[in-house]
């Protein structure tokens, strides 16, 4: 038995069973499920890019290589969010760590809901029953460029010693590289002006020289 919660969801028109499957780091949807409903199911696309979902076995998962955005309906709330379709998958539709994330989800197994907040409004959906987890992560596919990029490396204000040490500790930790572009929650940037009364300053030509 797993441990997952299984709610249902609205996508477009089409009412279907979603496994909330937080250890999934994007959401999903099966692809027999999308070429079944392929009329109805008319989002925008973007390319996925350069990067390799795998099962919690470490098999590598088929994909259209493309990411979908669909309109979720959670109760009165809807919610457009990107899906990935993957071939073989076990559920129709897998809410992934992204949209929990995204949305504030929480999981209260105690009133066996699952809570999502869209747009400052709290939505309550019951779940159904629980379903095995699905496990899916990312691996990203140009790994092995940035372990090359770590051993290219090199500075003038470093000593060898020092660019082998540096270079150790970014081989230690290289799975944070990536070159997909993400987003950070944990550091704060300030920016201390001297003045906070803005200035002006007229337009002027640029030389055609420069």
């Amino acid at each position: 038995m797993g441990n997952c919660p299984v709610i249902i969801v609205k996508i477009e028109d089409i009412t279907s069973y979603a496994l909330v499957d937080t250890g999934a780091d994007l959401s999903l949807m099966a692809a027999n499920f999308f070429r079944n409903h392929r009329k109805e199911l008319s989002g925008q696309t973007l390319p996925l890019g350069k990067i390799q979902l795998t099962a919690a076995n470490g098999k590598p998962l088929i994909t259209l290589r493309k990411q979908y955005f669909f309109k979720i309906k959670i109760n009165n709330s809807t919610i457009v969010h990107p899906f990935i379709i993957v071939e073989e998958l076990s559920w129709p539709v897998i809410i992934g760590a992204d949209f929990m994330r995204e949305g504030g989800g929480i999981i209260d197994f105690k009133q066996n809901v699952v809570k999502i907040t869209s747009q400052q409004q709290l939505e309550e959906v019951p779940i159904c029953h629980q379903g095995s987890p699905a496990n899916i992560a990312i691996v990203d596919m140009d790994r092995n460029d940035i372990q090359r990029a770590i051993q290219e490396w090199t500075s003038p204000a470093l000593n060898e010693e020092q660019i082998w040490e540096t270079k150790q500790n970014l081989m230690a930790a290289n799975q944070i590289f990536s070159k997909i572009p993400g987003c950070l929650d944990t550091y704060e940037h300030k920016i201390e002006v001297t003045d906070e009364q803005g200035f002006r300053k007229r337009t002027y030509p640029v030389p055609k020289k420069v």
